[in-house]
């Protein structure tokens, strides 16, 4: 033996397939988001357009003031608003990162076509896509996890500013 490990041929076949599977797996995982942000976009934004066309701002100004309580309803209702606001043009925020462009690993195969690996035995090829497919797919993950967390934020900011926006309306056609 020369020093070198001899690796079986199948062996490396089966790994290079499951991490084959895996990056065509994460492939569509992005497919998945892209998906789902490209839906989630409009409704975050017509809401948040909804809310910014409500302008309500001029009703907090023609208030009279008699009781601690004809204060503190106005304010609260002011910053109520204002909360919901900015909480939803948040979730839209968030949710155009998660349709703004990534750059992801591919694989190409021209990158390969060398020389070198083309006079080599077919199991050092096989070997480096190996390497290749779990450099990509790691890569790929780590994009997808990032723009899954910033999805999963944009829906909670728009579901606190759906709750801000209508313990407002209660207030609004409670306490006029």
């Amino acid at each position: 033996m020369n020093g070198e490990i001899e690796f079986n041929s199948e062996s490396i076949d089966l790994l290079r397939d499951a991490a084959q599977d895996e990056y065509g797996n994460e492939q569509k995982r992005t497919a998945t988001i892209d998906s789902k942000a490209g839906i989630a976009l409009p409704i975050i934004s017509a809401y948040f357009l909804a809310l910014a066309e409500m302008n309500d701002y001029k009703s907090f100004l023609n208030v009279k003031i008699t009781t601690i309580l004809t204060l503190l309803i106005p304010i609260l209702k002011l910053i109520l608003y204002t909360a919901s606001l900015i909480i939803a043009f948040l979730a839209v925020i968030w949710m155009a990162r998660v349709v703004y462009t990534r750059e992801y690993a591919t694989i190409n195969p021209r990158d390969l076509y060398t020389n070198d690996y083309l006079k080599n035995d077919p199991r050092v090829l096989s070997i480096k896509f190996l390497d290749l497919y779990f450099e990509a797919t790691e890569h790929n993950r780590k994009e997808n996890n990032e723009r899954v967390v910033l999805y999963q934020q944009s829906w909670g900011f728009t579901f606190i500013s759906v709750i801000c926006f209508v313990v407002y309306i209660i207030l609004k056609n409670n306490f006029v």
